[in-house]
């Protein structure tokens, strides 16, 4: 990867402006023309390096529950099951982990729909030991950008201006938009006006309805999403602690100012599984991934934890709001 494609990536990372021609704005950052830009872009697409370009919406925001799920499965059938758990269209994110619990994987749903009943249906799989609902206490950090180019991936995201102020959009406009900003986002000089087209509304009102929902906090970012190995990151781990419940807070803030920790969640503990706080590492080597985890370890003094190592990669995908497939999911286990 030159040079150009790693500023290219860092500033897609850093958001998509919410202007009538991002790219050129993009490109006269880092000093290349809006065709060159444009052009670039698809070949990172094409490479499978680029993932996505879209929001990332807040799922309480939009009505929906999230959780990360556990589970024990005889191995002889983890493949199977794997399979039927990541036919369910909530399942964003679906791995085999080194450990017991050896299927792992995310689960975002409508607040209307019982998760229990859900994970119950995937309890019944044959080979399917148990099930251990791990849902978030608290969150620290959400940020997953990787620098490419030595220099610090800017957040562009614009900033919510009232944390009181309410989404002002009327439900099946919204619900269009929506729709449209989760299809492929155009690789074209104006994006925003393909992607309105899309939602039949007139450019100027999508625009305004796009920065109404960063304002009142429906999008979180819109930046480009990568395929770690494929940029080059190839340890991402899950590390699960054991933190004392009054350190939690300290801790979780610590990790959290780690640029190479992407998440950082608290989250419910059983009395066989005492880990209640998260997080996500990611690495460009085995090397790198060790000295990070010193420098975490050095944080946690007297902690116990577990390094949750990917085995297997099912599924990696974004959420899709207002699926018709997760109606059809529903109707017919539950």
């Amino acid at each position: 990867m030159d040079e150009i494609s790693k500023k290219i990536l860092n500033r897609l990372q850093g958001g998509i402006p919410l202007t009538t021609v991002p790219f050129k704005e993009m490109a006269d950052e880092i000093g290349i023309s809006e065709e060159n830009f444009i052009k670039e872009t698809k070949n990172l697409f094409e490479q499978k390096i680029i993932r996505e370009i879209g929001p990332i919406f807040e799922t309480e925001e939009m009505g929906h529950i999230s959780t990360l799920v556990a589970c024990e499965v005889d191995p002889s059938r983890i493949e199977k099951v794997a399979e039927f758990v990541g036919a369910h269209p909530g399942v964003t994110h679906n791995y085999q982990r080194e450990d017991r619990f050896n299927l792992w994987f995310t689960l975002t749903i409508p607040k209307e729909v019982s998760i229990e009943r859900t994970l119950s249906i995937i309890e019944l799989q044959k080979g399917v030991k148990r099930v251990m609902n791990l849902p978030k206490d608290r969150v620290y950090k959400i940020r997953v950008v990787f620098d490419l180019d030595g220099g610090e991936v800017e957040d562009r995201t614009p900033k919510r201006d009232d944390k009181n102020r309410e989404l002002n959009i009327p439900r099946g406009i919204f619900i269009r938009m929506v729709n449209s900003l989760q299809s492929s986002f155009p690789l074209v000089r104006e994006p925003f006006s393909e992607l309105a087209k899309e939602a039949k509304l007139p450019q100027d009102q999508f625009m305004a309805n796009l920065k109404e929902m960063f304002a009142s906090g429906v999008i979180r970012r819109f930046p480009a999403m990568l395929s770690h190995r494929k940029a080059g990151i190839s340890h991402n781990l899950l590390i699960a602690w054991i933190v004392k419940n009054e350190d939690t807070d300290n801790l979780g803030k610590a990790f959290a100012e780690f640029p190479f920790v992407s998440h950082c969640y608290r989250r419910k503990t059983y009395n066989d599984w005492p880990y209640n706080l998260y997080t996500m590492t990611h690495a460009r080597s085995l090397e790198e991934w060790e000295g990070n985890f010193n420098q975490m370890k050095d944080c946690a003094t007297q902690n116990e934890h577990l390094v949750l190592k990917s085995l297997k990669e099912y599924k990696k995908t974004r959420v899709k709001y207002f699926s018709p497939e997760l109606d059809k999911w529903n109707k017919k286990y539950l």
